[in-house]
């Protein structure tokens, strides 16, 4: 006769339970971590465009700084849950595209970047370590 004995397949399925339980754990963290990089990714392409909104709309913002109380309008930078973004000293956007440029901290629950953006396009182009 052919094929496999019960020893044999409860052999096999005690493997692959154990593959199983340490392959398990690492998943989760594989995901967390694909989803935050794929946040920051998004968050820095928000931040690129930024010059071009204040330039579509013809007025100048800050980026980092208090909104005064009677400004309803600003740029729209949408950020996901648990995410900060500032900027010290803050960076000025002009209204024709322009910006100061300086670093800024991205921030979130995990872990904190600093990225430089370098005028006149204030591009995010390069990570500065901390």
């Amino acid at each position: 006769m052919r094929g496999y004995t019960l020893l044999e397949l409860l052999v096999v399925l005690v493997l692959l339970s154990l593959v199983t339980g340490l392959i398990m754990p690492r998943l989760t963290t594989l995901y967390e971590s694909a989803v935050r990089a794929y946040q920051l990714q998004d968050v820095l392409q928000q931040i690129a465009g930024l010059g071009y909104q204040a330039y579509q709309q013809g007025k100048s913002y800050r980026l980092g700084a208090p909104k005064p109380p009677d400004q309803t309008d600003s740029l729209s930078l949408t950020l996901p849950e648990d995410w900060q973004v500032s900027a010290e000293p803050a960076i000025e956007y002009y209204a024709n595209g322009v910006c100061t440029g300086g670093i800024i901290t991205l921030q979130h629950a995990t872990f904190s970047q600093q990225w430089q953006l370098n005028p006149p396009l204030c591009q995010p182009s390069a990570y500065v370590a901390q």
